[in-house]
C-alpha cells in the first residue's frame, strides 16, 4: 500500500513531529529551506514551475497543494497534512485498499460548533467574500449551486484542507476548487499577496472587528483564499463523496489555545 500513497505535509519549517512513514513527504517553498531539515528530502515549490506562489500567504497550504497538482506525479492515493495537523493515525496508516472498498475518501471528523458555515464565517471573517463565492458557483458552476446552498447553510464543515482521496478525485477536486478561486481573484483584482493585504486594510472594519471576543489582525484575515478554500472544499466533498471515513485531526503543536477546543493534542 505504501507505494500507492503520498501524504504531502505542507510546512514552512522542520516539523517537530513527522510520522515515521515513507508516505509522508514535506512540501515547502524555496524561501523555507533555511528552516527545513534537508535530510527530509523536501519537495520544493520551485517558482520556475507552474504555481500560484505570488498568492502564497493568501492561499496558505492551498498554494503548495496547487503546486503538487500541477507539477508532481500522482500516486493512486493522495493525502494532505500540515506540519502540525494530521489525521489521528500517526503510528499506522490504515490499509487504504480495504478502506476504499467501502469509503470514497478519508475526511476530518469535526464539530463546527455553529448553526451554519455561513453564520460562523460571518462571525469570523468578511461574509461578503463567501457570498461572492456562492454567486460565482451560481454563475459558472450551476451543477454545484444547490449543494453549495445547502452546504453553506448547514453546520458540516470539513476544515484544514486535509484529506485522503484517489488521484482521479483529487484532479476533479483541484479543477473545481482552484477554478472557483481563480474566478474570485479575477473579480477582486487580486494578483499577489500585497493586493489581498491592501484590500483587507482598506476594508478593515469588515475584516477585523472584534470577532468571537478576539481582535483579528489584518495579517491573519488576509489569508482569504485559504479560509474560502475550506468552505469550497466542503461543497465539493458533499457533492462527490457519499460515504467518507471520518477521522479526528490531531495537533502536534498549537498556535492558539482555542484550537484545542476543536482538535485533539497528539501524545507520543
Amino acid at each position: 500500500m505504501e507505494k500507492d500513497l503520498d501524504i504531502f505535509v505542507f510546512s514552512h519549517k522542520t516539523p517537530k513531529i513527522l510520522p515515521k512513514h515513507d508516505a509522508y513527504k514535506v512540501v515547502c517553498l524555496e524561501d523555507d529551506l533555511k528552516n527545513i531539515d534537508v535530510s527530509m528530502n523536501p519537495i520544493i515549490c520551485d517558482s520556475k514551475n507552474e504555481n500560484i506562489i505570488n498568492l502564497e500567504h493568501a492561499y496558505s497550504e492551498g498554494a503548495r497543494l496547487h503546486y503538487i497538482w500541477k507539477n508532481v506525479p500522482l500516486k493512486k492515493y493522495i493525502g494532505t497534512a500540515h506540519y502540525r495537523r494530521y489525521f489521528d493515525f500517526m503510528e499506522k496508516i490504515p490499509d487504504l485498499n480495504e478502506v476504499f472498498k467501502e469509503h470514497d475518501a478519508i475526511l476530518p471528523r469535526f464539530n463546527l460548533g455553529w448553526g451554519s458555515i455561513k453564520e460562523q464565517y460571518k462571525n469570523s471573517h468578511n461574509i461578503n467574500d463567501l457570498n461572492r463565492i456562492e454567486d460565482i458557483i451560481r454563475r459558472y458552476y450551476p451543477d454545484y449551486y444547490e449543494i453549495a446552498i445547502s452546504t453553506l447553510n448547514g453546520p458540516d464543515l470539513k476544515p484544514c484542507n486535509i484529506f485522503i482521496m484517489t488521484s482521479q478525485m483529487f484532479n476533479e477536486y483541484c479543477e473545481f476548487v482552484f477554478g472557483v478561486l481563480e474566478k474570485y481573484n479575477q473579480e477582486m483584482g487580486f494578483k499577489n499577496d500585497l493586493d489581498v493585504f491592501n484590500h483587507v486594510l482598506n476594508n478593515l472594519d469588515s475584516y477585523c472587528k472584534d470577532k468571537n471576543g478576539m481582535l483579528y489582525s489584518a495579517y491573519y484575515q488576509s489569508r482569504i483564499q485559504a479560509f474560502l478554500m475550506e468552505r469550497i472544499s466542503t461543497i465539493f466533498y458533499n457533492k462527490h463523496i457519499k460515504n467518507p471515513l471520518l477521522i479526528d485531526l490531531v495537533l502536534t503543536e498549537h498556535n492558539f489555545g482555542i484550537e484545542t477546543e476543536f482538535f485533539k493534542l497528539y501524545e507520543e
